[in-house]
Parts: structure tokens; C-alpha cells; sequence
């Protein structure tokens, strides 16, 4: 009995009974055609379409609802409330299997397999010997505890030096790394490359000038970067000058938490300073403020400078959880305020000094006091950048050492939901939800 079809395009095929199954490709428009089987000639078409009889439609709103029900997608029906997808007691009967007991009062069955809640493996029990090895004979035999095996630690864990903890006096030697000096030494070019900038723009070349605010910038910029390297991110080593070049993250962020912890810090001072230039009725109790707002700013700026460059949010500035910043860090923060109250004076002696020692180059006729001389602030400029950085690297270390315990928000995430801790045994069923068709 021979296989008869026709394809798509009309074309007749006339084939032998072995070739059902196969694929045969049509002598006229080239389409590849499955051949049919003997039980599938009737369900074809004269011009080779399947025929398709009419779906049966479901006239029963009960059954539709509950293969909507079950056959949608997700966890949710079409009312937006969660699926029950445990087995129902009538689901359970249908198996007539054995019920095993789900509370853990009730003794177990006899001879029922275990598995493994990890891994889903089968558990095969063993018999275990004693605290002997026993021998063929019977008798136990004390087993030889250096032939037994044991398994060697495979990850060398630091130890010592190794281990990076957070140390000030460690951040301290890291300096002094080739590494780290080639770092503090290409600031203090930037620094001499801005004294020739000065004394052109003296001269009346005032467009150059544009060039010295942008390389205060960087090097603002830089001590942030020394912050964030070392603290959040726990490097040891110095970032290079400007990072990655990249203009926010490595450079107009970190000059703005800098720049925005000195106006924080030391607003309070610029203030009085204008009141007293105003208003000069008063000139003892205004000018007795100024050491009080610089002791007060000297005092805060460390843990408004970690808050800011740390958290990255300033909103961890308010008051109360600024002071459990300097709670939490302990004496450490003491120290810190000490070493920036060090830095700030030398630094500044340095950078000030050399811009002034740089604008007296132009008068040779008055006498230059011995705090300007060039002799005095390029050795008071190194120590400035060493001292600046090592201040960096205590703000760092401080994060790194107590960040954990630092009252800040927007560091992790705090789910609100509340833990539902459901009650021994089985919970009752909950009644399923279905369409409106279903619906009284």
C-alpha cells in the first residue's frame, strides 16, 4: 500500500510504505515535507494541511475557574492574593497512601528511609565499632591514633603582620613605602608647580591663573581619595593623584565632602569673623567667640569628614548620630583630632607660606622674616603632606576599625516586614479564591 500526500503546493507525492516517517522534498517548490504515517493520511488535506477538528468548549464556570486558578502564572491568582499551593486533604486521600505524622511527638515509622534535608541523598546506616579497632578474632584493639588520617588546612590564614588590621602606628610606617612616597612627592609638585603659576600671574599673565584654583582642587580632592582608599575600600597604599580621572567620583565628590567638612567645621568662625568686621561695638565678646568656634570646629571636623567621606549620605551629620560617630570611636578619635590639628598647622604654614614667600619675590626692598623664608617652608610643606596624609590614613583607620558600630543610615538594607514564625504542626487550610464566574 502506497503513501499518497500532496504538498502545500499542490504537487503529489507517491511513496512506498518504508518511507513513512521520513522527509522528502518537493520537485516543485522545494519545501521539505514530512511524510505521513498510514494512521495519518486521514487527517490530511487534499492541498496538505492538517485538518483540525473544533476544540470542545467548556461550559462549566467551576472548571474554568479552577484551571485558571491553578494553571496561571506566578504565585498570585487574579485577584492579586497569594495561591495556596499546599496538598488538600481530598488531593491526599485520591493517593491512599500511607499518612506519615508531622509532629515530632509521635513515634517514627518502623523501617522508614531517611534523608538528607541538604543534599535529598538516602541515608544507609553502618555498624560502628568501639573505641577499638576490632580484630578477627573479636577482641577490641586500641587503635593507633597517628595512623589515623587527618585532613591538613588547606588556606593559609594570615597571621602577624599579615593580617591587616586596622592600626594607626601600622598606617604610619605604610608611608614610608616607595610606593607612598612617590605619591607624596608628586603632591608636593603639584605644590611647586603652582609657586611659577603664582609669579606668572603677578606679572599680568592673569589667564594662567585658572590653573591654580584647578590644581587646589585636585590636591583637595586627593586627601579624600586617601579616605576612602584606605577606609571603606581597606587598601594599604596611598591612591595615585587623582585616581581614575574620572571627574565626579575621583574628583568633584571628594573635594566636595573636604571642602564641605572645612565649611562645616569652621562656618561658625568665618561668621563671627564677619560680625566683628560689621559690628565693632563689641569687639571683646566676639573676638572671645573666635577661639571657642575654632576649638569647637577643630574638635567636630574629623567625625564630619569620616561621616561625610565615609557614609557618602548627609543626612549621618545630624547632631545626635555625629555624636555616637566620636562615641564609637573611642580614645582613637582623640588622637585623630590631634594629628589634624598637627597636619593643619604645618600644612598650612607650608602652602600659605610659599604663596606669600612667592609674592615677596616681587618687592626685594622689605626684609623677610625668618618664618618665610624658603629655607624654612619647603622642609615645613614636606612635613605638611606627610603629616596630612597621615591624618587621612587615621580618619581611614578609624572606619575600618569601628564602621560596624557607627549609628549611620542608608548603609544596608533594614526590612520592615515583620518575621512570621509559624505555630507546631500543620497550619489550617486557607480556602482558595477564584474568578467571578465562580463567585455566588
Amino acid at each position: 500500500m502506497a503513501i499518497q500526500f500532496s504538498c502545500k503546493c499542490g504537487h503529489k507525492f507517491n511513496l512506498a510504505d518504508e518511507e513513512a516517517g521520513g522527509l522528502i522534498q518537493c520537485a516543485r517548490c522545494g519545501l521539505l515535507n514530512d511524510i505521513p504515517l498510514h494512521q495519518d493520511l486521514a487527517g490530511i488535506e487534499e492541498d496538505g494541511l492538517y485538518k483540525l477538528d473544533e476544540a470542545p468548549k467548556l461550559d462549566n464556570p467551576d472548571v474554568a475557574a479552577e484551571l485558571i486558578y491553578v494553571y496561571s502564572r506566578g504565585a498570585r491568582d487574579v485577584h492579586g492574593d497569594d495561591k495556596d499551593m499546599r496538598v488538600t486533604d481530598e488531593e491526599l486521600a485520591e493517593v491512599r497512601g500511607e499518612v506519615i505524622p508531622l509532629t515530632p511527638d509521635q513515634a517514627q515509622l518502623l523501617h522508614a528511609p531517611k534523608y538528607d534535608p541538604e543534599s535529598g541523598e538516602l541515608i544507609s546506616e553502618f555498624d560502628v565499632a568501639g573505641p577499638g579497632q576490632w580484630s578477627g578474632g573479636g577482641e577490641a584493639v586500641a587503635a593507633d591514633q597517628h595512623s589515623i588520617p587527618m585532613a591538613k588546612p588547606t588556606l593559609a590564614y594570615a597571621v602577624g603582620e599579615t593580617r591587616r588590621d586596622p592600626s594607626m602606628a601600622g598606617g604610619f610606617t605604610r608611608l614610608f613605602t616607595p610606593p607612598n612616597l612617590v605619591v607624596m612627592f608628586a603632591i608636593f609638585c603639584m605644590h611647586a608647580f603652582m609657586w611659577p603659576l603664582q609669579f606668572v600671574v603677578q606679572m599680568g599673565i592673569f589667564f594662567l591663573g585658572i590653573a591654580i584654583p584647578v590644581m587646589i582642587a585636585a590636591i583637595v580632592s586627593h586627601f579624600g581619595n586617601v579616605i576612602e582608599e584606605m577606609g571603606p575600600l581597606e587598601k594599604d597604599n596611598l591612591p595615585r593623584p587623582l585616581r581614575n580621572l574620572e571627574l565626579y567620583e575621583d574628583i568633584w565628590m571628594p573635594f566636595s565632602n573636604v571642602f564641605g567638612s572645612l565649611l562645616i567645621s569652621y562656618g561658625l568662625v568665618a561668621v563671627i569673623v564677619v560680625q566683628l568686621l560689621n559690628d565693632p561695638r563689641h569687639p571683646r565678646l566676639v573676638a572671645g567667640l573666635i577661639p571657642c568656634a575654632i576649638g569647637l570646629g577643630t574638635f567636630i571636623f574629623p567625625a564630619v569628614l569620616l561621616t561625610l567621606q565615609g557614609s557618602g549620605s548627609p543626612l549621618n551629620l545630624r547632631p545626635d548620630r555625629l555624636m555616637k560617630t566620636i562615641s564609637a570611636c573611642g580614645a582613637g578619635y582623640f588622637f585623630a583630632t590631634l594629628m589634624w590639628i598637627l597636619a593643619a598647622v604645618t600644612y598650612f604654614w607650608g602652602f600659605l607660606g610659599t604663596t606669600w614667600a612667592v609674592g615677596l619675590l616681587m618687592d626685594r626692598t622689605s626684609p623677610v622674616p625668618w618664618f618665610l623664608k624658603w629655607v624654612v617652608l619647603v622642609p615645613m610643606l614636606l612635613m605638611g603632606i606627610v603629616m596630612m596624609h597621615y591624618f587621612c590614613v587615621c580618619v581611614a583607620m578609624l572606619h575600618r576599625a569601628h564602621h560596624q558600630d557607627f549609628a549611620w543610615i542608608l548603609q544596608k538594607h533594614v526590612s520592615a516586614k515583620k518575621a512570621v514564625v509559624a505555630p507546631p504542626g500543620r497550619p489550617p487550610r486557607k480556602p482558595r479564591r477564584y474568578n467571578d464566574a465562580r463567585r455566588p
